[in-house]
């Protein structure tokens, strides 16, 4: 209880509330710019190592949420109105759910081991950011100066923080099931690193916006 006191005792603190307004808006413009540099794949041609970069509807749709927050943030409306882009986030994840669970399922005797661990990684970080993003719907929609449950964003936060972990350990599953295919080694280590990079980019603002909507009364616009 004490570790819990002294979060909402630091962010009582206007000058912390300030800088974690900043702070949530800078990272989630960041997750943008991240967002379309991942978009890049690595592949080898003629021993030479080249990329290619295209984006899906699902990656237009979460660039298009990420910057609806960050100007709803900047905008400092009301924590409620934030709900508004988080659905489609929230479709995304849902609809790449069940879009793994078929492929999993339906082409389980011909998929490889690697394309079952693949599948079996974006189920996993999907259904709990999936769950971590409806709590904090919950958590938008009671949210007001007085009233807020003070265990709540601690339960939100560890769902959040599984998703890192989670991501890591099935990507270097992923990195080692392949090099014992292949020895492209530099195109293994690239999508490594961008899909580990990708989880922490979309982690940490969503964390800071944890913060915020936790310990910072929100604004009457």
């Amino acid at each position: 209880m004490k570790r819990k006191s002294r979060g909402y005792l630091f962010f009582h603190n206007t000058k912390n509330q300030h800088n974690l307004r900043i702070a949530t808006h800078i990272m989630f413009l960041l997750l943008v710019i991240e967002k379309l540099v991942t978009s890049a794949t690595a592949y080898l041609s003629s021993g030479e190592l080249l990329f290619s970069f295209s984006l899906k509807l699902t990656d237009i749709i979460c660039i298009s949420v990420y910057v609806s927050v960050a100007i709803l943030l900047a905008a400092e409306v009301k924590y409620k109105y934030l709900l508004i882009p988080d659905f489609f986030l929230l479709f995304v994840k849902l609809y790449t759910v069940a879009q793994n669970l078929y492929l999993l399922f339906a082409h389980y005797e011909t998929s490889s081991l690697y394309e079952k661990i693949a599948a079996l990684s974006k189920v996993s970080e999907g259904l709990l950011f999936s769950l971590f993003l409806i709590l904090l719907f919950i958590g938008k929609l009671i949210h007001t100066r007085r009233v807020y449950s003070k265990n709540y964003p601690f339960v939100c936060m560890r769902l959040l923080i599984a998703c890192f972990p989670v991501t890591v350990g099935f990507e270097v599953l992923k990195t080692v099931i392949k090099a014992q295919i292949n020895a492209d080694a530099l195109v293994y280590f690239f999508e490594l690193t961008k899909n580990i990079l990708n989880e922490a980019f979309l982690d940490l603002p969503y964390f800071l916006l944890l913060l915020l909507l936790a310990f910072v009364p929100e604004t009457r616009h």
